[in-house]
């Protein structure tokens, strides 16, 4: 039994039913100001509660805004940074291809230089023999009888012969060395009497001598020419992997500042989400506590409705 109704049963019993309905009127009008306080109460912190929750929604909003900008921001460092990962390799690659191919013209400049100087010193070597051999034939053998001439010296140009013979097969000379084997062949089968022959065979020595000093001659201006383009390609080569070494230098310099910059981006990123899942977690709570305010004023609510029906009862019955 509620307090009103035991005050109510209290002043029947005593017979008072007038002070009765003034106490009741009185009662009723301290419930609706009890009431009105209370709802106005309520209205205040329900505004409060859904200013505070609206708050909370733009930040969690702003938050959410953040993270998805600083995840564009990493995708776009990833992006640079496989970009300039790829571009990094292909330039390595050229730098390999580069150096592969420097070592190739610096071999071939060695080649080119041993080749000049080899050919230099054959060809020296031919025209020391040749002129040997016009000595001998001049100073020995032309003009002079067969008797005259002595085993030795004979034999020695026999030698130097088959030397020249050989130098020019080895050099590949196609011009001359079938000539000189001919000439070998019949001065051999004479003696070294016939004046005709080795007069023929000064003359091919001389055509031979101004064509090793001709071919020397423009050899000299090719190998030159075949060395100075290499060394000119090797120089520009090198110029080549110099320029490739610094742009893969700077490459890997923004790829590692890429990759500091998004490494400090995921950080962020990771900050700004745990922020917002702790913001959602509020947002719960303040929900909770809007949904607790709710249920207390619809109970509230049910009890006004019950006091104001009773007391409209006690003031009915009083006017009967």
């Amino acid at each position: 039994m509620s307090k009103l109704a035991l005050i109510q049963q209290d002043l029947e019993a005593a017979g008072e039913s007038d002070r009765f309905a003034l106490a009741a009127n009185d009662i009723g009008k301290a419930v609706e100001e009890s009431n009105n306080a209370f709802e106005a109460f309520y209205n205040d912190q329900a505004v409060k509660g859904e200013a505070g929750r609206n708050l909370l929604l733009e930040f969690i909003t702003k938050l959410e805004e953040d993270s998805v900008a600083v995840q564009n921001a990493i995708n776009h460092f990833q992006s640079f940074a496989e970009t300039h990962g790829e571009s990094a390799h292909h330039t390595r690659e050229q730098i390999d291809e580069a150096k592969a191919e420097l070592e190739r013209r610096n071999a071939e400049i060695d080649q080119a230089v041993h080749d000049y100087t080899q050919y230099g010193v054959e060809a020296e070597q031919k025209l020391i023999t040749i002129k040997f051999l016009k000595d001998i034939i001049e100073d020995e053998l032309v003009s002079h009888s067969a008797g005259d001439t002595s085993f030795v010296q004979l034999k020695t140009f026999n030698d130097k012969m088959k030397e020249l013979k050989g130098m020019l097969e080895k050099s590949h000379d196609s011009k001359f060395a079938p000539l000189v084997t001919t000439l070998l062949t019949l001065a051999e089968q004479r003696g070294f009497s016939d004046q005709n022959l080795l007069n023929q065979i000064l003359n091919t020595l001389d055509k031979l001598a101004n064509s090793i000093r001709e071919f020397r001659h423009n050899q000299e201006k090719t190998g030159k020419k075949l060395i100075d383009d290499a060394r000119d390609q090797a120089a520009h080569k090198h110029e080549e992997i110099t320029t490739l070494s610094k742009n893969l230098e700077e490459t890997l310099s923004q790829l590692r500042n890429a990759q500091t910059v998004g490494k400090k981006l995921q950080g962020e990123h990771a900050l700004l989400d745990r922020e917002i899942q702790r913001k959602k977690g509020e947002l719960v709570f303040w929900d909770d506590i809007i949904a607790y305010q709710h249920q207390l004023h619809e109970k509230k609510k049910e009890e006004r409705d019950d006091a104001d029906e009773l007391i409209a009862e006690h003031r009915s019955a009083s006017l009967q």
